[in-house]
């Protein structure tokens, strides 16, 4: 059985700079940091998004996994499981050149072999896509 968490939207990516971060520089081959936030105020089980830049000298705030995906997925992070993703981004109003949504769908790495860049996206329009690690 793999373990898969589908195609869901990273949240908050209207606040602050994350949408700007995301323009400029989630491009094919960048890198995606998941962090606990055990000790959050409003949900225990918070997982950040952050992208990591220059080869992880820095990290950029890009949002937060859904809280019910988070439910699930906190646990296993917890227990050191590792994932593969490959996202999509949504460009949501080009005019502004602000809002976007940024999707993600996580596999377990040592789930059975699944090619993730193949997954159905609903058609959603993409600027850019690309797999990677997840710890």
């Amino acid at each position: 059985m793999t373990l898969t968490f589908d195609k869901f939207k990273v949240m908050g990516t209207h606040i602050g700079k994350r949408a700007e971060h995301i323009h400029k520089y989630v491009v094919r081959g960048s890198s995606f940091v998941l962090k606990r936030e055990p000790e959050n105020e409003y949900d225990k089980n918070a997982v950040q998004v952050f992208l990591a830049v220059r080869k992880g000298q820095y990290f950029l705030d890009l949002g937060y996994v859904p809280r019910r995906k988070a439910e699930e997925l906190a646990p296993l992070m917890d227990d050191g499981v590792e994932f593969k993703a490959s996202f999509r981004i949504k460009i949501i109003n080009e005019k502004t050149g602000g809002l976007v949504a940024l999707y993600l769908n996580l596999v377990k790495v040592d789930s059975e072999p699944t090619d993730v860049t193949d997954t159905n996206w609903d058609d959603r329009p993409t600027d850019a896509d690309d797999q990677h690690i997840f710890k």
